[in-house]
């Protein structure tokens, strides 16, 4: 009777000993052999992936299909422009309203935008969800400079902005002399046979923009960096020796120039190598 009720309960086993939970499960171990298991999950898994790389796919596809639809870019803000329009900015970095919100490439902007050397990539943001705003500077010519037997109109951080005809385009920039260039590109920051040339034309004309006195001057020479000069468009030859203290320095030239200029002297030379302090001699 007892073997009759077993099979009542547990139909298609022939053995009460086949209900019994053997050793692997009472130790909590998976029951049948390790084969079957590893069968049993390799086979789940093999049927699970085709599911799982459709639902990739379909997720991948859906957003390409937003990001080219729904969030399109259809609005380029520019900051920082001047004589330049957004519209011709946006152009050169090559936005419109086939660009994807999301997949905007922004070293593409920055090489598209730079191919002009007038423009230079400061950043780009998005502003959620299809507008972007891009940072721009504008390079505004600054100084001639001397080198390799050309002239190149540059900014203030030393970018060449084109290569000058002398003979045929002037302007009241100063001529910058002994950089020492070794190789100039428009686009490009110079780059001189000398290491810190740059840096020191760097340091002088900003402390000139600052001080607004860049076209007070025709001519500066960089030649010795012991011994740097400035020619004021009056005639006045200044010294600053170092660029130590260079503010000091402008700004004490700065009021000598206007003192000698009331006084109706022109010409001559001033020695401002120690700031705050300036000697005049008459030619």
């Amino acid at each position: 009777m007892a073997r009759e009720k077993q099979d009542q309960y547990y139909p298609g086993f022939d053995d009460a000993d086949d209900f019994l939970p053997d050793e692997d499960e009472l130790r909590g171990g998976p029951r049948g052999s390790d084969r079957d298991s590893r069968e049993w999950t390799g086979g789940h898994k093999l049927r699970t992936l085709p599911r799982v790389l459709l639902g990739l796919l379909i997720i991948l596809a859906a957003a390409v299909i937003l990001n080219y639809t729904v969030f399109r870019v259809y609005h380029v803000r520019v900051m920082g422009n001047q004589t330049y329009t957004s519209a011709a900015v946006a152009a050169q970095a090559g936005l419109d309203k086939s660009t994807g919100f999301f997949t905007v490439n922004v070293d593409k902007v920055r090489e598209n935008l730079e191919k002009d050397p007038y423009l230079a990539f400061v950043d780009l943001r998005r502003q959620f969800p299809n507008t972007l705003v891009l940072f721009i500077k504008e390079r505004m010519p600054c100084a001639n400079v001397q080198g390799g037997g050309n002239v190149y109109l540059v900014d203030e951080d030393a970018y060449v902005l084109k290569t000058l005809n002398p003979a045929r385009e002037r302007n009241s920039l100063p001529m910058v002399m002994g950089m020492q260039v070794s190789e100039a590109k428009a686009g490009s920051r110079i780059v001189s046979y000398k290491p810190g040339k740059v840096d020191e034309y760097r340091e002088l004309m900003q402390e000139l923009l600052l001080q607004g006195v860049v076209n007070d001057f025709d001519q500066i020479n960089l030649t010795d960096s012991e011994h740097v000069y400035l020619r004021h468009v009056d005639g006045y030859v200044a010294e600053l020796g170092t660029l130590k203290e260079l503010m000091a320095k402008i700004g004490t030239l700065r009021a000598v120039v206007s003192a000698l200029q009331e006084s109706g002297l022109r010409n001559g030379y001033i020695d401002v190598t120690i700031p705050g302090e300036a000697i005049y001699s008459p030619e």
